[in-house]
């Protein structure tokens, strides 16, 4: 469920699907996972923790 939902933000946001395919991080490590897309949207200038 995760994996398409990040899918959905590296579309909307633009951020790169590296250095492995998002299906691959979940299937690996969920926490893993997570933690990326939170780091990606920060880097972006998006403040997740707040849904802006």
């Amino acid at each position: 469920m995760s994996c398409t939902y990040e899918t959905k933000l590296r579309n909307k946001f633009g951020l790169p699907e590296a250095p492995t395919p998002n299906w691959v991080t979940h299937f690996l490590c969920e926490w893993c996972a997570l933690c990326q897309e939170y780091r990606d949207l920060q880097s972006g200038g998006w403040d997740p923790s707040i849904g802006k």
